[in-house]
């Protein structure tokens, strides 16, 4: 069994709808997106806490996508 690999990126042509995928595949097929971000949104980065949480820092605003980065910790049974 290969390893599950994550990407995140915003979903649209403008930068926005921050989203995070999961392949158990080695990257031939990928399950429904997880909307992290509904609004506007930029670059991201993801780690794997040890219990299998994912974590996602992401760039965000309100009047661009750029104006704060937040970080998000969601619960790994988002990814079944």
């Amino acid at each position: 069994m290969l390893p599950a690999r994550l990407f995140s990126n915003p979903r649209s042509t403008v930068r926005e709808k921050m989203t995070v995928q999961i392949s158990r595949d080695g990257g031939v097929s990928w399950q429904p997106n997880v909307l992290v971000y509904d609004g506007l949104s930029a670059y991201s980065v993801l780690t794997v806490f040890r219990n299998g949480d994912v974590g996602i820092v992401y760039e965000n605003g309100l009047e661009n996508p750029y104006e704060k980065i937040t970080f998000l910790r969601m619960k790994r049974k988002r990814f079944k």
